[in-house]
């Protein structure tokens, strides 16, 4: 499996107020795949982050793909760095991880049930 390292200090991909500082894939020793990592707020405002992960076999055809979120649908602060890591359970014949920042998002805080006015 591909990857970027951790020690590496350019981050590798950069999209939406958002840097995927590393990722790896890894596997058990039951064949599931499990792609780890950090992702980290570069921009100037509290937003959450969608990835995408994608494997590939030896020909480059995919094999699975997963889209997520890494703190659910919380905001990430500017300058947070939050650790990911996604499961797509048993792959055969998966040679590449690729990775991929769909976009950001503003989540807003859950009212208090108090100030929230009911129909009735």
């Amino acid at each position: 499996m591909q990857g970027q390292a951790p020690e590496t200090s350019r981050p590798y991909l950069e999209q939406d107020g958002f840097a995927l500082l590393y990722f790896r894939a890894i596997q058990n020793d039951f064949g599931g795949i499990s792609v780890v990592g950090e992702v980290k707020n570069i921009g100037t405002a509290a937003r959450g982050v969608e990835l995408q992960a994608s494997l590939r076999d030896a020909d480059g055809r995919l094999v699975a793909v997963g889209h997520f979120c890494p703190a659910s649908y919380k905001n990430i602060t500017p300058g947070e760095t939050w650790p990911f890591s996604y499961s797509f359970g048993k792959q055969e014949g998966t040679l590449r991880a690729e990775m991929r920042i769909v976009g950001a998002f503003s989540t807003l805080d859950i009212l208090d049930a108090a100030s929230v006015n009911y129909l009735r």
